[in-house]
């Protein structure tokens, strides 16, 4: 699978990604009059005046696409690409995020992106 924007190795951009994550933090922050600047803080921040009770699952979906970020702008310098590094790039984001292996890892973000949409959608209501 092609790093493309809005494959599932891509990390920052495309639907329910890190953009669609810090943006709705940045606005629950702003709505609840918060100082916050860091992702995490201005998700709590911002849960109750966005109604956000799925919260868990954004720190949760947050931390997996920044490590997945993280570890391949390490080994590229690009979004992930499973047949631009080695095995030993593999098995470094497999470490990383705790998956199996990439098939499962891959489910695994296209899982959180589907349920950060849901919940964005939902709070921007």
């Amino acid at each position: 699978a092609a790093a493309d924007a809005g494959s599932a190795w891509d990390a920052k951009a495309g639907t329910g990604r890190l953009v669609d994550i810090e943006l709705l933090a940045q606005t629950g922050a702003l709505l609840a009059g918060s100082p916050a600047r860091r992702t995490l803080d201005q998700l709590e921040a911002g849960a109750e005046v966005l109604a956000l009770t799925e919260a868990s699952t954004l720190v949760e979906a947050h931390e997996l696409f920044l490590t997945v970020q993280v570890t391949a702008r390490l080994l590229l310098g690009r979004p992930f690409d499973p047949e631009a590094v080695g095995t030993g790039g593999r098995d470094f984001l497999l470490r990383e995020t705790g998956a199996a292996d990439l098939t499962s890892l891959e489910t695994r973000l296209q899982s959180c992106a589907g349920s950060v949409d849901e919940i964005v959608t939902k709070a921007l209501r």
